[in-house]
């Protein structure tokens, strides 16, 4: 699929989310601030530019060395995936296709799914 084309898409369907989400978290999420002993699962994410990952893996590390017993996810577009996975660096790399827009929306619908279930502590 065309980069400006999934731009475009993020663009749009990422302000209607993070409205949704917005309006949710008022009802759902937890009011307090979690303590460094209670973070258990860090979700990182970062779709388009595969060199500012490779500059994240510092930041990686770190937040390993920090949180060693944390399990870390990292979520991204499928062409970065590869990358990820050959460094070893996180616990889990999930990626949404991108190839066409069919697979672009229901790999979105499913990695929506995908996050409901995991229940994060921390998202970056």
């Amino acid at each position: 699929m065309n980069i400006s084309v999934m731009r475009a898409i993020d663009n749009f369907l990422g302000r209607i989310l993070i409205i949704i989400f917005l309006i949710f978290s008022r009802f759902s999420l937890r009011k307090y601030a979690k303590s460094h002993e209670k973070i258990k699962k860090i979700l990182l994410v970062k779709f388009l530019g595969i060199g500012t990952i490779v500059n994240a893996i510092p930041m990686i590390n770190k937040i390993k060395q920090t949180y060693p017993e944390t399990h870390i996810s990292f979520l991204t577009f499928d062409s970065n995936k590869d990358i990820l996975d050959n460094i070893g660096i996180v616990d889990e790399v999930r990626s949404i296709r991108s190839s066409n827009l069919f697979y672009f929306i229901l790999s979105n619908l499913n990695t929506l799914y995908w996050l409901k279930q995991q229940q994060f502590d921390v998202c970056m």
